[in-house]
């Protein structure tokens, strides 16, 4: 059976009375008659994307003229401390010939994205400390530690909004791969100082906890019993609140504690609305295959848990479960024993089950030519084309004056910066979509000055950007003191 079109959907449920109010905002946004839903996905990739990956033929010629005598940024990994430029660069035309952005460029099957892509190059944050993995410190600007944030990361912030959150039942959706074997992980995404926010590691918990509602699919059962406990969960804490008088800090606890589970009881009958509406309509939900089926979930294979939770995350945004996502791979100190045979295989002398960390203790330093280095910008250009998958499906869904993808900002970037045993001084970083949101991507490379420059700019500025994206000005994201260069976002990316 052919997936309906996100209009289609929308407007189904819409007709029936239990699903109308819940769904009010997107069916405004599906007929083009009201603003349309503001989005955000954003990919973090476990220990280092390397510059050169993400460099264009272009940007390197512009950055070549500046360069430290001898040598040639095409040849080195990265360059923060190479480059001499003064002043942005902005290149455009060619994202398609850097090492790992060829999956942007149309194919027999698929449309060219590049127009719709920039490359940031020369983002600084020092302050996270780089190291192996900054943890929280990547998407906070701060100088968290592997166990307590030191702030928000920048989803929890874009998820707090109203212009964002909307009526969607899930305020953010945090999904990922791991190494440890863990089904959560609490390093990567916080709510605010010393309160991590999780991250699902295991797609079949991800897509129960996402798609249990929809009837016939294989986490049904789990969803009709969490419904249950948390009947029984609520109404034992309002027992045992009778028995605490006055406002004393026993009460004061198990007052939290209820309105937590009365958020989740909340979203449980928005979603089992969404469930009877469905069922009444007759009309699918676009749900990605069901695990008992999916061959993803079979292998272990790092990039097909990856694709597995991918499909996920592209499901709850076309079907109006949250407008924020967040995807890590081998974040957090996750990353070490991580196995990419599906990609490795493919580069010829290596061999295949090769984890990452020896990888690049492999590989060598910042100028090596190597099979590993190879290797390693292979595992990168893997991501960008899951990345790319999601896009386009985005892209093939028309939504207000342009397309889903018009109205989404995905962003992809590491957890610590520009190589293994990062010092934060660069962290290289592509974004897609958002035009409807005032960004301006247009197929270019922006290319700040090194981290010594007056002019660097900081990956937090990114995130002021993120926050003009949402309809809120943002100009002091992050946890920089007195080394912030400068408050507010990235111009050049808006327009």
């Amino acid at each position: 059976m052919p997936r309906p079109t996100r209009r289609q959907l929308l407007a189904g449920l819409g007709a029936l009375g239990a699903g109308a109010g819940f769904f009010h905002p997107f069916m405004r946004a599906a007929t083009a008659a009201e603003p349309s839903a503001r989005r955000f996905v954003i990919v973090v990739e476990g220990n280092c994307i390397e510059p050169i990956s993400f460099l264009s033929e272009s940007a390197q010629d512009a950055a070549q003229a500046s360069a430290s005598s001898g040598y040639d940024l095409g040849t080195l990994r990265w360059a923060y401390n190479r480059v001499g430029h003064s002043a942005m660069l902005e290149t455009q035309g060619d994202l398609g010939t850097a090492l790992a952005l060829d999956p942007l460029l149309a194919g027999a099957d698929q449309s060219d994205l590049s127009e719709k892509a920039a490359v940031l190059l020369g983002l600084s944050s020092r302050i996270t400390n780089g190291g192996h993995s900054s943890h929280f410190g990547a998407l906070s600007s701060t100088r968290s530690s592997s166990s307590r944030p030191a702030g928000p990361t920048i989803d929890a912030w874009l998820a707090a909004q109203s212009t964002v959150r909307g009526s969607t039942p899930f305020d953010c959706v945090r999904v990922g791969v791991g190494s440890s074997g863990a089904i959560l992980s609490n390093a990567t995404c916080a709510f605010g100082e010393g309160r991590s926010a999780p991250v699902s590691l295991d797609p079949g918990l991800s897509y129960g906890n996402l798609f249990g509602f929809v009837p016939g699919s294989s986490g049904a059962g789990d969803f009709y019993r969490k419904s249950l406990q948390l009947d029984f969960a609520i109404d034992d804490v309002n027992a045992a609140l009778a028995t605490f008088p006055g406002n004393s800090r026993e009460r004061a606890k198990l007052e939290a504690y209820l309105s937590s589970l009365e958020a989740v009881k909340t979203r449980q009958q928005r979603l089992q609305e969404m469930a009877t509406a469905l069922s009444e309509a007759g009309t699918p939900f676009p749900a990605p295959e069901d695990p008992s089926t999916n061959p993803l979930y079979a292998t272990g294979d790092h990039f097909d848990v990856l694709e597995a939770q991918m499909d996920n995350v592209a499901a709850a945004l076309l079907g109006g479960l949250t407008n924020v996502a967040v995807v890590t791979s081998g974040t957090g100190g996750e990353f070490g024993y991580m196995r990419y045979t599906r990609v490795l295989q493919e580069v010829s002398g290596i061999e295949p089950d090769l984890g990452r960390h020896d990888l690049h203790h492999l590989s060598g330093g910042a100028s090596e030519s190597n099979v590993y280095a190879d290797a390693i910008h292979q595992v990168t250009r893997e991501h960008v084309s899951l990345i790319a998958r999601l896009a386009r499906t985005l892209d093939a869904v028309p939504e207000g004056d342009g397309t889903m993808l018009d109205h989404t900002a995905i962003l992809y970037l590491s957890d610590n910066g520009e190589q293994h045993h990062s010092t934060g001084s660069e962290w290289p970083t592509l974004l897609l979509g958002g035009g409807a949101l005032g960004l301006n991507t247009g197929g270019r490379t922006l290319h700040y000055p090194g981290v010594e420059q007056a002019e660097n700019r900081q990956l937090s500025n990114l995130f002021n950007t993120l926050g003009y994206a949402a309809g809120v000005p943002l100009d002091d994201f992050g946890g920089e003191g007195e080394t912030r260069i400068a408050t507010g976002p990235l111009d050049a990316l808006l327009t």
